[in-house]
């Protein structure tokens, strides 16, 4: 059985940039490059740069995805984050009109989508114990078309554009983590949703600055706290 979805979809690299722009825009400053946290005593004072610079912050609010432990934070939350890694396949479909076409979700972790652009997605898998390896595999390849086939009679014959590569932050107990951590009080984690972060995240944004600013929430957050 297949299901057939009539839900709208988002380009996530165009999601993703009109985020950062709305940011920029809304006075935040946008960097690149690794940081880390500075801890003095027993409180986090803010973060370091890796040109050198540190950056005082009374709240910090740790959003690392699968990198979560890349910090070294000497105290980490209950559930710890481990990387997934996912193989997404581009396809074309020469000749066809895929504006029209649904959204398909077999019987399994597949998805199937399309672009206006003649382009047909298909993903993913959903490999774990792999670590931060970005290699396109024979296998991943293999799994992915197997189930574009499977699914979409003629899939064999579309053109192969590219394969994406990416890492979901996946929590011990596939529970995400937003709010406060016991330890260290202004630093809040906001991570942990897997394969769903890109349709969620502005709304656990929303709600972690709701609760860093003290404004009633929508939702209650304490059953997603990193120690609950």
């Amino acid at each position: 059985m297949r299901y057939i979805l009539p839900e709208e979809h988002v380009d996530g690299k165009k999601l993703q940039l009109a985020l950062q722009k709305a940011a920029v825009n809304h006075g935040a400053t946008w960097m690149n490059g690794q940081a880390s946290i500075v801890i003095e005593g027993d409180e986090v004072t803010g973060i370091k740069l890796e040109s050198g610079e540190q950056i005082e912050a009374e709240r910090v609010v740790l959003a690392t995805g699968a990198w979560a432990n890349e910090l070294n934070m000497p105290v980490q939350p209950r559930h710890a984050i481990r990387a997934q890694r996912g193989q997404i396949v581009h396809l074309r479909p020469n000749g066809k009109d895929t504006s029209e076409w649904p959204i398909v979700q077999p019987e399994s972790s597949y998805y199937m989508l399309t672009f206006d652009d003649e382009r047909l997605v298909v993903g993913a898998t959903r490999e774990d114990d792999t670590g931060f390896d970005y290699r396109l595999t024979a296998g991943g390849l293999h799994e992915v078309l197997s189930e574009a086939k499977r699914v979409i009679p003629g899939a064999h014959e579309y053109e192969l554009l590219e394969t994406r590569i990416g890492f979901r932050p996946i929590p011990a107990d596939n529970k995400p983590l937003i709010g406060p951590m016991r330890a260290y009080d202004n630093v809040f984690h906001c991570n942990g949703f897997g394969a769903t972060g890109l349709t969620m995240a502005p709304g656990a944004g929303k709600l972690l600055a709701d609760l860093i600013l003290g404004i009633e929430l929508e939702l209650d957050l304490r059953h997603f706290y990193p120690e609950t």
